[in-house]
């Protein structure tokens, strides 16, 4: 998640009211022909559509909406998915959050452990990934005691970024902390500063695990810190459990990337020489304005320029550390004011089905790179105060908006089904290209048989346009647009000919048995 620094540099951003109106969609004149050439089979997809879960009062067991918070996160069968214990409830994150005083410590999951059981139950059979990456204040050098809320549901936007200097240089007390964390929920407890043993009844199978988060901005390490913390931590937690594998960096911006990265992956920075480069990941937010007239089209064109970015890194990447795999494991639209709990979010209309797009047209493009492993949405559900953009399910209600089920259709359609099904890429054309992106993909059915023939399709405007495939008719053509609505599931139909009408704001594929 981001820091309320980076923000900064947004300060042109009003948070007044919207002050246009949706225009009435109407079809575009012409139809666009999509051309694909299903034996021009050129690039295997490794990308899971995936998402993040953030640790907040919403998710908690007194939570009017816990119980459908986690059946919509059940329903969404994928891997790479990841659980952030992240810094905004102090409380809730930080099971130390006071120093020792032998013979008594502050270790208490009390709060962290349901949030972490629930994730778990609901995720059964898919890939993890956990990051608990806030450490407690006291480890950093500050002028003063950090204090924090006493109440586990109330939110501190400092107490994370407090302190750019470890206490303990040797990386001893920080990499201690990790793996006392690690044991709890893996190993069935540790035994503390004071030689006293704590007991769990977890023994979870942690698949992924993050060392830190946006450590640019939380902290501000630098790339030399962050490796010796990132050898000493994962050099103590193989040896406890050697299948987990180590996702570093996780940076909050790409443009630091390259700076991290230049040191990072390159082996002979790290002691031990042999410490594995298993994973990196960084995140992206596009930030239009929300009284920005043009908000989808200022969406997008962020998004065109990130996309680029991760195309030029993955050939930095590939130059220095090939081996080492890449999750983009934080995606969003950040708008309006994110952080004042009494501001409610101010959004265009629309807004939630513009969001789904711009996933899954990133999906879509970052897909055919055939490197990136996992595109993370973020951040499964907020609220006023806390990145009310980045919903995916309402936060009064649990009800899934349009983002959570393009999300889903994408898992359905073009997941893995945790690496039982081949997905490749097809070759696509467009006549004109301007407002839609299609892809097409050839995908091995669950039957381990059949295959079935996949076009993503994403309109990036509001009004409907008039879309022609050969050999589409009698294919099944499931969408999310602006005519499902904001909460609206997927409808589905079977096409009655080679043309359709794509909605605004769609994210639609078509299936066709080849």
């Amino acid at each position: 998640m981001r820091s309320p620094s980076v923000f900064l540099v947004m300060t042109f951003i009003s948070f007044l009211p919207v002050a246009f109106t949706a225009k009435p969609p109407f079809a575009s004149a012409s139809p666009i022909n999509i051309t694909v050439s299903w034996n021009w089979l050129w690039q295997r997809s490794i990308l899971t559509p995936t998402y993040q879960v953030v640790v907040n009062p919403l998710l908690r067991r007194s939570s009017p909406i816990h119980s459908a918070v986690f059946k919509y996160i059940s329903a969404l069968d994928t891997d790479l998915v990841r659980f952030q214990a992240w810094l905004l409830y102090p409380k809730l994150v930080v099971p130390e959050i006071d120093p020792p005083q032998c013979p008594v410590t502050s270790w208490n999951f009390t709060y962290l452990d349901p949030l972490v059981e629930d994730f778990m139950n609901a995720t059964k059979g898919m890939t993890n990934v956990m990051n608990i990456p806030t450490t407690p204040a006291w480890f950093w050098v500050t002028n003063a005691t950090v204090p924090y809320p006493a109440n586990p549901d109330q939110s501190d936007w400092t107490y994370g970024y407090q302190g750019t200097e470890l206490r303990d240089p040797s990386m001893k007390q920080i990499t201690d902390y990790h793996e006392r964390l690690f044991r709890w929920y893996t190993q069935g407890g540790f035994e503390d500063e004071c030689g006293i043993s704590h007991t769990s009844s977890n023994f979870y199978t942690i698949d992924h695990f993050e060392i830190l988060n946006e450590i640019e901005l939380e902290h501000q390490i630098s790339p030399e810190v962050y490796t010796k913390i990132y050898d000493s931590v994962v050099d103590r937690l193989r040896k406890i459990s050697p299948r987990t594998k180590f996702v570093g960096l996780v940076l909050a911006d790409s443009w630091n990337a390259t700076w991290y990265m230049n040191y990072f992956l390159n082996q002979s920075n790290h002691n031990p020489v042999d410490i594995p480069l298993d994973y990196i990941s960084y995140h992206y937010y596009a930030f239009p304005s929300p009284n920005d007239t043009h908000f989808a089209d200022t969406m997008f064109n962020m998004t065109d320029g990130f996309i680029l970015t991760v195309e030029y890194l993955d050939g930095f990447r590939k130059l220095l550390s090939p081996e080492t795999k890449v999750d983009i494991n934080e995606m969003g639209v950040i708008s309006g004011d994110y952080r004042d709990p009494d501001l409610a979010p101010n959004m265009p209309p629309g807004y939630w089905n513009m969001a789904a797009a711009q996933y899954a047209y990133a999906f879509g493009k970052i897909s055919a790179l055939g490197t990136v492993e996992g595109l993370g949405m973020s951040q499964y559900i907020g609220y006023p105060g806390n990145f009310p953009t980045l919903d995916m399910v309402d936060p009064n209600s649990g009800t899934p908006n349009a983002r959570y089920w393009a999300l889903r259709m994408l898992i359905e359609h073009l997941g893995s089904d945790h690496g039982t099904r081949n997905i490749v890429l097809a070759g696509t054309e467009l006549n004109v290209s301007a407002m839609l992106f299609a892809q097409a993909y050839v995908a091995t059915h669950r039957d381990g048989k059949t295959l079935l023939g996949k076009i993503l399709m994403v309109n990036k405007g509001g009004d409907q346009l008039i879309v022609v495939a050969n050999g589409i008719s009698g294919g099944e053509y499931e969408y999310v647009d602006l005519t499902t609505g904001s909460y609206g599931q997927p409808n589905k139909e079977v096409l009655q000919s080679d043309q359709l009408v794509l909605g605004g704001y769609a994210v639609a594929v078509v299936s066709i048995p080849l």
